[in-house]
């Protein structure tokens, strides 16, 4: 069977949640036996080490092309009633560098990943008039919805994003029924997108982790007074987050646990807390290898206010044998219970309570590490999740 995938970014390395989703994705469609053409954009030189790993999934094409927020494209967006977000993705340049490559051999199906690349896909589908699929990793409107709420009523910036809100929900509703299916990646999304477009075809397929690559050391000691956090800072939504977390909860952990160490990995860190050690915090930046640190450490924590889908790494935590303590926000789409291995927590009280808990009682801490991989091997499996979208990609050829 041969896909012609779209995606918003080149995804490997596989390095955050959403080039995590859409990587391992191609790798599996790939060992299900589909030849698989992946078409993205960037706009600055691949490098070649880099391509040559992902082309043993895919063929691959990179236009050359930037979906900044410029500051040209942000004042024309304030008359525009085309929301920014499908705009600086759908234009004729990228209509025909997507014609042409759609047109250089037969495909079977159209799958587009995210609502950003729907707009090209809807225009492909009518060209070649083949059975094209979207790939919810969220609900798009909803996260600018949620920034628009969290923002302050004196922000200016609050009615821009709560226009652009409305503006994409408007055609989120109107494309997602033109998709022959639409794969949410949790049930929440499958009813948000019913309740806007209630005439589409939709099914929930979850996410997954690499059991091989996300597989604790148990030869490796956890240390009771560590824990970590892992995420891509260059989302605003992931730096208020920490931010929050730093300033509101971390000091009052400090006074009751002065030995305390959290780890904060990933790339993009904060200015302000570059080269800082604050209230037992410390940035590390990026790192190639997290399973260090996720070996040492007693517990995760996910503090994210603003989103939507499902967060990878919250799974790779619990993988990794590790409990976490999150948001409801950030737990959305993992059926999430103490059982599970997830502690929700969704105030500072709730955190400094949950997190001392934690370090206090680190045979707990483990107890609930080792109920939360069960979990997510039972639930979050790659092959098993994309061999049901493969499936369905069988049915409609």
């Amino acid at each position: 069977m041969r896909v012609l995938q779209l995606s918003p970014q080149f995804v490997y390395p596989a390095d955050d949640g959403g080039k995590i989703g859409i990587y391992n994705t191609t790798r599996t469609l790939k060992s299900l036996g589909c030849e698989v053409t992946f078409v993205t954009f960037s706009q600055n030189q691949i490098p070649q080490n880099h391509l040559e790993h992902f082309k043993k999934f895919a063929d691959v094409h990179v236009i050359e092309y930037s979906t900044n927020n410029t500051i040209s494209r942000i004042i024309k967006s304030t008359i525009d009633t085309y929301p920014i977000y499908l705009r600086k993705h759908f234009n004729n340049f990228l209509s025909e560098k997507l014609k042409e490559i759609a047109l250089s051999k037969e495909f079977d199906v159209i799958t587009a990943e995210h609502s950003s690349m729907a707009p090209l896909a809807l225009y492909l589908k009518n060209i070649l008039k083949k059975p094209t699929f979207l790939r919810l990793h969220n609900i798009e409107h909803k996260i600018w919805e949620r920034y628009s709420e969290y923002l302050n009523p004196l922000n200016p910036k609050k009615h821009y994003v709560a226009r652009q809100a409305n503006l994409l929900k408007l055609q989120e509703a109107e494309m997602f029924p033109k998709f022959d299916m639409c794969f949410t990646i949790t049930n929440e999304d499958k009813k948000l997108a019913e309740s806007i477009a209630p005439t589409g075809n939709y099914m929930t397929i979850f996410s997954g982790v690499d059991f091989e690559k996300f597989n604790p050391d148990s030869s490796k000691s956890r240390v009771d007074n560590e824990f970590i956090h892992i995420a891509y800072f260059r989302w605003i939504h992931n730096v208020n987050a920490i931010t929050w977390l730093i300033d509101e909860v971390m000091p009052e952990i400090v006074s009751s646990h002065p030995n305390v160490k959290f780890n904060i990995i990933g790339k993009g860190t904060p200015k302000q807390f570059e080269n800082k050690n604050i209230h037992g915090s410390e940035f590390l930046g990026y790192v190639e290898d997290i399973n260090h640190y996720m070996n040492r450490a007693s517990f995760f924590v996910a503090p994210l206010f603003v989103g939507s889908g499902i967060r990878i790494k919250i799974l790779e935590a619990l993988a990794m044998e590790l409990p976490v303590i999150a948001t409801s926000v950030a737990a959305e789409g993992i059926p999430a219970s103490c059982e599970n291995g997830i502690i929700i927590a969704d105030s500072k009280e709730d955190f400094v309570s949950s997190i001392r808990h934690l370090l206090d009682n680190p045979d707990e801490a483990r107890r609930l590490g080792l109920v939360g991989r069960k979990f997510a091997q039972d639930h979050f499996d790659w092959e098993h999740n994309i061999s049901k979208i493969y499936e369905i990609y069988k049915k409609f050829q």
